[in-house]
């Protein structure tokens, strides 16, 4: 049994999600927060188990093909014919803590999901058929763990590729967007891949250190060389771009923590 968790990104901050989610790299953490009723009940029962509950998630992009960008919520759950359902990553679900009648799915990133839109839409078809897809629930279960094995065993790079070109084009709501990714990270002249550490987030609660939450940092101490290996990629359309490349260069911004070292996320 694994989790399916949709975005739907009809809010700026969600549509930012979704250029996070794939350009993250392997071993990065996100989070997604959800209110109990945006679960299924067999998804409630499974976040009951906390951190026993089954660890594999599909993140999968779920958008009515009449929905514009800036448009209102749909109402309802999507027919499966009428939607467009994105498998866009695979992830480990490492701490799922709930609070104040919320749960919050903390994800380690892997792979992206192998383009394979029979066994993708077997297990879509399933979700819409019990109602358990957007805009009425958000996080479901499905116990077709086969399609889900068989959905990892693409080369990221291939899947990435069919992602943008699916998610990049009409009738999604980010057609004509340009897509990056962080590949690889690695350090050193031999340039020697990073992997990141996991860090636990703590709170003390009634006088106890309560773990609430994981981050995914890279460590790099002084006179590091880091190297960031990052492909960029227009989503290929059945016709050529009507307007220019864009000239002025995107930007990658960094951020480091004071202390004993220096933490790049």
């Amino acid at each position: 049994m694994f989790w399916v968790i949709f975005d739907t990104s009809t809010r700026r901050d969600y549509y930012r999600d979704v250029h996070n989610l794939l350009a993250l790299p392997p071993g990065s953490t996100i989070r997604y927060d959800y209110g109990e009723y945006h679960l299924s009940k067999a998804a409630v029962k499974e976040a009951k188990k906390a951190n026993a509950a089954s660890p594999r998630v599909l993140v999968a992009y779920a958008q009515s093909k009449s929905f514009s960008k800036g448009g209102a919520d749909p109402r309802g759950a999507i027919a499966y014919d009428q939607g467009l359902w994105i498998g866009t990553r695979i992830a480990n679900l490492s701490h799922l803590r709930f609070s104040v009648n919320r749960y919050y799915f903390d994800l380690e990133l892997r792979e992206y999901p192998a383009a394979n839109d029979a066994t993708f839409g077997a297990i879509i078809q399933a979700l819409t058929a019990a109602q358990e897809t957007p805009f009425v629930k958000w996080v479901a279960m499905s116990d077709l763990d086969g399609h889900f094995d068989s959905l990892t065993t693409s080369a990221a790079s291939d899947s990435w590729a069919s992602i943008v070109n699916r998610i990049g084009n009409f009738p999604s709501q980010f057609a004509g967007d340009s897509f990056w990714r962080i590949a690889n990270v690695a350090r050193g002249v031999q340039k020697s891949s990073l992997q990141p550490v996991i860090r636990d987030h703590t709170e003390i609660a009634d006088g106890q250190e309560v773990k609430t939450g994981i981050e995914a940092v890279y460590p790099i101490f002084e006179l590091d060389k880091l190297a960031l290996q990052i492909e960029s990629r227009m989503p290929e359309a059945g016709e050529e771009p009507r307007g220019q490349e864009p000239e002025a260069a995107r930007t990658i911004t960094f951020q480091m923590i004071e202390g004993e070292e220096q933490i790049w996320h």
